[in-house]
């Protein structure tokens, strides 16, 4: 009898610790941002605790509540109503835990400069992505771009352990806006990244994982390479769709595409015949609209190339692991390194910065481009080395290609386009 009364003590002692536990959960990580628009965003964090609540104002005394849902281990709160252009003071409260106060700006009008950072391949070595995260802080970005691999091992829940201790120190402050890589179309990846990341945005579009937004005068649109995007395909059509759209809309000079593949590498993946499929469905279509300007992760090395006129980037590696370059044709710039992108734009002009964790300068280079241009039906040019004087839908060395310029690594005193390697 007495070690029947011992068992039932412990049962009910383990059933309130489990219940004291839950009830009383608290953060255990964020809060984060995604979906800011010029009069929303929506704020996220993590938590065992069903209850919470979203404190908010345009001064860090607050003084404004919004509703919460919660699924699945995500408290969600959408903040409507703001102000364009203007920056917001927040803070989170789940079971006994209330999170610092955080800010965020709402998204500019299309008269605003505004600036943004752009990381990618998180997964592995987290040292390497904190470095990163410590080095982009002081930019105080408007907002991040992430060009996929979130982690390594999306079914692994230790990894997400590991990727939210680092990205608590930016996206707290700066919405994160991220495309699925090789790596989050494991089991568990895209089952994790619309836990996370879906929001209004993803609502009407192919894929919860695919989805574009306005921000200031720039239009962004972000692929998935885990779904079919090959022409045909529901993904191919929905690309040009947006980019029809974006070309349409007076208040947009500047449209930027981002996935995790690059169409053009000079490194370890760029003849792996995904990729170069991804390159034979979607440069097309980049050529024909014009676009400015198109960002991917994957091959972990900062990589310019020029194509056709179009500049493509391989940055934001926060890998441990880098690749090595081997120059082709199309090569601006590349090295073996981790990097990450600060980019400023300002009317008609995008302004790139790469730098390596240490903050020191790998490549900076301007693009003065209005989005605005006809749609060109020939959207296929063979001559990827012209010199010429006048062609600028190819990588010339002509004095007068403004396509590209301010190339800091250049050697010839004029060319802005002509390829070379910082290897």
């Amino acid at each position: 009898m007495e070690r029947a009364r011992w068992q039932v003590s412990v049962v009910l002692a383990i059933a309130l610790v489990s219940v004291s536990a839950t009830a009383w959960a608290g953060i255990d990580y964020g809060p984060w941002l995604t979906g800011v628009t010029q009069n929303a965003i929506t704020v996220k964090w993590g938590s065992a605790d069903a209850a919470g609540m979203v404190e908010y104002g345009a001064t860090d005394a607050l003084g404004q509540e919004a509703d919460t849902v919660y699924a699945n281990g995500v408290q969600e709160a959408d903040l409507t109503s703001l102000a364009t252009g203007t920056r917001y003071y927040y803070r989170v409260t789940s079971g006994g835990d209330t999170s610092d106060i955080h800010s965020f700006l709402t998204a500019p009008d299309e008269n605003a400069a505004f600036h943004f950072a752009v990381i990618s391949d998180t997964q592995g070595d987290i040292s390497v992505y904190h470095s990163i995260a410590e080095a982009l802080l002081p930019t105080e970005p408007e907002f991040v771009l992430h060009n996929g691999d979130l982690v390594s091992y999306p079914f692994l829940d230790s990894q997400w352990t590991n990727f939210w201790s680092v990205t608590d120190l930016v996206a707290g402050d700066a919405p994160y806006f991220p495309v699925r890589g090789n790596h989050d179309g494991l089991p568990g990846g895209k089952q994790h990244f619309e836990l996370y990341w879906s929001d209004p945005m993803n609502e009407g579009t192919v894929s919860r994982s695919s989805y574009s937004f306005q921000y200031g005068n720039t239009y962004f649109v972000a692929l998935d390479i885990n779904e079919p995007y090959f022409a045909g395909s529901a993904q191919h059509q929905w690309l040009e769709d947006q980019l029809a759209y974006a070309k349409s809309l007076p208040s947009v000079k500047h449209c930027i595409v981002h996935a995790h593949f690059p169409p053009y590498s000079c490194s370890h993946h760029g003849n792996d015949p995904d990729v170069l499929a991804f390159r034979a469905s979607v440069t097309p279509l980049f050529e024909k609209y014009d676009i400015d300007l198109y960002m991917s992760g994957h091959d972990h090395t900062y990589q310019r190339s020029v194509v056709n006129g179009l500049t493509y980037l391989v940055t934001g590696c926060s890998a441990s692991d880098q690749y090595d370059c081997n120059p082709q044709a199309w090569t601006v710039v590349c090295e073996k390194t981790a990097n990450y992108s600060y980019i400023v734009i300002d009317g008609d002009e995008i302004s790139v910065e790469a730098h390596r964790p240490d903050n020191s300068l790998i490549d900076s280079f301007t693009i003065d481009h209005n989005y605005h241009g006809d749609v060109d039906d020939d959207t296929v040019d063979d001559d990827v080395t012209d010199d010429d004087a006048t062609d600028d839908d190819a990588i010339d060395d002509d004095a007068t290609d403004d396509d590209v310029d301010d190339d800091a690594t250049d050697d010839d005193g004029g060319d802005d386009d002509a390829g070379g390697c910082g290897c």
